[in-house]
Order: structure tokens, then C-alpha cells, then sequence
């Protein structure tokens, strides 16, 4: 099999970097990358993409007692038997703290905002990461986040497109200002990758790019 090809090792790194890929897929995948300097783009460009979710994500101080059996397994800590009654009476202390945590505190388990979701990172004609397309579903639109510095000439504007599995595209609207925003007023269900245009102010007249296309990545999230 080929692996050498986008719509192939695309999702492949993707699944690495999240840590989906295991045993002898991930080792083979890790062998090929050593070697291929495509493989090593792709999975700085996901790592990339998923760079803002870890920033996201809250760290959480593990709790003595787990901190304390991992040192059991490991053999840094004698094993200790306990008296049966011991674990009857934490048992009993656990169900009541829980019950109490879930009637004095259950607004804290209200839905939290979604945060912005990377859907594709798209690249330059040499393969280079170059802006991060995310999408707000609270607001409804998609957010880009640049890697690279990008210059247009004067009375040109970026655009953005979705390039459906036909390979028709679709307008997702004008990227302008330094933290570009369009709104998703269609799924993207329908499309297989992203793609950015440099067109005239105002945008292409057709339905379809009419200046270069200079950006493009396949979807990981539709």
C-alpha cells in the first residue's frame, strides 16, 4: 500500500498525533516517517493543529491514594493489607461524599462552551504549514490562525473554499484582517478538503477560484 499519498497519510498522522494509532500500525507508520520528509511535515502540521487544544486543556493534580498505588505497582512502596472494614467504611464515605458533591454542586455539571475545534491545516505548494482553519460552533464560524506570514499584493484578498469529493468548490467567504473569520452557514459534510485563493477585492466573480489557488489540506474533522 501506498502511504505516500494525502488522502492516505493524512488521517494516518492525524491518528498518531492523537494517539488513535497503536501497535503495529503506529510502528510501521514511525518507520515510514523516519524516513520520508513528508510524513515528518505532516506530523508537525498535526501537531500544530491540535496545539490549541492542549493549551485548552486544564491540568488536573492527581490524588494522593492514585499517586500512592502506582508506587505500590512499581514496587517503590510496600503492599499493606487492609482490614475488610476499612474498605466497608470508605466505601460507605465515598457514596455519601459523592452524593453530596452532586446535590450541592450540580450546576458544576453543566455543559461547558464548546472551544474552537481544528478542522485542517493547509499548506503551501512546498508542503509548508501555513494557517490552521478551526471551527466555532458556538459562533457559528470558522477561524484562521496563521503560521506563516502571508503577503498579498495590493488589491488582492484571500478566499476560502471548500472543495467538495467531486472536486467542485463551494465560497466559504473572504479572509481579511489579522484574525480572519467567515461564517459557516453550510456543513461541511459535503467537502474533502479546504483551499485558499488570492483574488481581486471583493472576491471571485464565479463560483470557482479565478486567481491561484496557494493553500490547500484535507479535512480531519468535517
Amino acid at each position: 500500500m501506498n502511504y505516500l499519498i494525502p488522502e492516505r497519510y493524512q488521517p494516518l498522522a492525524a491518528r498518531y498525533v492523537s494517539g488513535v494509532l497503536r501497535g503495529a500500525a503506529r510502528s510501521r507508520f514511525e518507520k515510514l516517517a523516519d524516513v520520508h520528509p513528508t510524513l515528518q511535515r505532516e506530523i508537525v502540521a498535526c501537531e500544530t493543529l491540535l496545539a490549541p487544544l492542549d493549551v485548552a486543556t486544564v491540568p488536573v493534580k492527581p490524588r494522593r491514594r492514585t499517586w500512592r498505588h502506582i508506587e505500590i505497582r512499581l514496587g517503590l512502596r510496600p503492599r499493606h493489607r487492609s482490614h475488610p472494614i476499612f474498605w466497608f467504611l470508605s466505601g460507605m464515605l465515598a457514596a455519601f461524599l459523592i452524593s453530596a458533591a452532586v446535590v450541592n454542586f450540580s450546576p458544576q455539571l453543566m455543559p461547558q462552551p464548546e472551544l474552537p475545534t481544528p478542522v485542517a491545516v493547509l499548506n503551501d505548494s512546498n508542503g509548508v504549514a501555513t494557517m490552521v482553519i478551526s471551527r466555532d460552533v458556538a459562533r457559528r464560524t470558522l477561524a484562521v490562525t496563521l503560521l506563516q506570514p502571508v503577503d498579498l499584493p495590493a488589491g488582492k484578498v484571500l478566499e476560502l473554499w471548500a472543495l467538495r469529493r467531486d472536486g467542485t468548490p463551494r465560497s466559504l467567504g473572504l479572509l481579511e484582517g489579522n484574525k480572519p473569520r467567515v461564517s459557516l452557514v453550510a456543513p461541511l459534510s459535503d467537502a474533502a478538503q479546504l483551499a485558499v485563493s488570492i483574488e481581486l477585492v471583493g472576491g471571485s466573480p464565479e463560483d470557482k477560484p479565478t486567481g491561484p489557488v496557494v493553500y490547500t489540506g484535507a479535512l480531519i474533522i468535517s
